[in-house]
């Protein structure tokens, strides 16, 4: 009876061990507040025009995509900015992370729950630069959705999401694209 019992704990043991080890990442449960009480707002961007290979860099038009969205949030409190490691959304987070005198911070889109938590506890703005099947899996997580959001196309450089985090723990996550990008900081920073 000793050896029975010893040999179903130390199969249970191993069963929560690769349980815990194997276990894709979780959602969130329940939001985190934002420490100060402000809006952070989470701008989820896929990379610019790319050329072909394995690892591209960006193309003429892809490097001029990159230095526009650094130029849109010029007047932004960006905190953070994330890519993950490939060429193309590192170039294309440069200009911004440049602009603001931050580090690109790489990051695993497997991780967006994680990176969802940090982001609601994380005052200020926040860029994450991904791809178009990385992007709309980013939205969902920031939101807590169930439902994940359709992939951009792959021909599409133009749609973006982006997230306001209330102090609350509200998110309101909305797909946009540059030219709506402009009309917000038209409307946040009217020129004077």
């Amino acid at each position: 009876m000793r050896r029975i019992l010893t040999f179903l704990i130390v199969l249970l043991s191993g069963g929560l061990l690769v349980a815990c080890t194997t276990q894709p990442e979780s959602k969130t449960h329940g939001p985190k507040l934002n420490p100060n009480g402000s809006v952070t707002t989470v701008y989820m961007v896929r990379h610019a025009e790319k050329e072909k290979g394995d690892d591209p860099a960006l193309t003429d038009n892809g490097k001029k995509r990159a230095e526009r969205l650094a130029k849109l949030l010029k007047n932004e409190n960006v905190v953070k900015v994330y890519s993950t490691e490939t060429r193309r959304t590192r170039a294309t987070a440069a200009p911004v992370a440049r602009q603001f005198g931050l580090e690109v911070e790489i990051y695993e889109p497997m991780h967006r729950y994680r990176m969802a938590d940090r982001f609601k506890s994380q005052p200020g703005v926040i860029v994450v630069v991904g791809h178009y099947n990385t992007i709309p899996d980013m939205a969902a997580a920031v939101e807590d959705r169930d439902e994940p959001y359709l992939d951009i196309n792959e021909r599409d450089y133009e749609t973006m999401y982006w997230a306001d985090i209330m102090p609350d723990g509200k998110v309101i996550v909305v797909e946009r694209t540059y030219k709506d990008l402009i009309k917000r900081m038209n409307e946040f920073h009217p020129k004077k």
